[in-house]
């Protein structure tokens, strides 16, 4: 009978010993996997720190380009700080293209923004709609509007375009 006490106290000294080397080593493989947790987590916080600086500076520079630019701009425009560029006139051109049968387009294909614009609807036909009236037309771009001859009112030869620091209207010729 006493061989069989020992045996048993035996298996419970074998069944404690693996409890115990189970928790450690699920202990240690919970520390490893905190330990690669925390270099990640070191490792994004790198790259965000990072990204933040390329950032920083890629404003930096876009500033710096922006100041220069105004400096450039004031410079050959002989402005003072603070006051906007005014473009001159003859830096706004104008061109009438034909879109479809009674569209038109007004396009400046000069090289600075025209503010005001307007068509003079004195002497166009009876049919028109959307003519400008105080639009802004950036360089290559066009507003579009309806022009349509009628028995009453053939169309014009030319329109007659304004805008702000254009000085006088200018004549646009109407094409075929």
């Amino acid at each position: 009978m006493v061989n069989m006490a020992v045996e048993a106290g035996d298996a419970a000294t074998w069944a404690s010993t693996l409890v115990a080397v189970l928790v450690a080593v699920t202990a240690w493989l919970q520390s490893r996997k905190m330990k690669g947790e925390q270099e990640e987590q070191a490792r994004v916080q790198r790259e965000a720190t990072e990204l933040a600086h390329r950032q920083t500076e890629a404003a930096e520079r876009r500033a710096f380009a922006v100041e220069q630019m105004l400096e450039q701009l004031i410079a050959t425009h002989g402005l003072e700080p603070g006051s906007p560029p005014q473009p001159s006139p003859s830096s706004i051109q104008w061109a009438l293209e034909r879109r479809g049968e009674h569209v038109y387009l007004l396009r400046n294909v000069g090289s600075d923004t025209a503010t005001g614009v307007r068509v003079d609807p004195s002497n166009m036909p009876s049919i028109t709609s959307n003519l400008p009236e105080d639009a802004v037309v950036r360089p290559g771009e066009s507003v579009e509007f309806l022009m349509a001859a009628s028995l009453a009112t053939p169309l014009p030869g030319e329109i007659w375009v304004s805008w702000s620091l254009g000085g006088n209207p200018v004549a646009v010729s109407v094409p075929n």
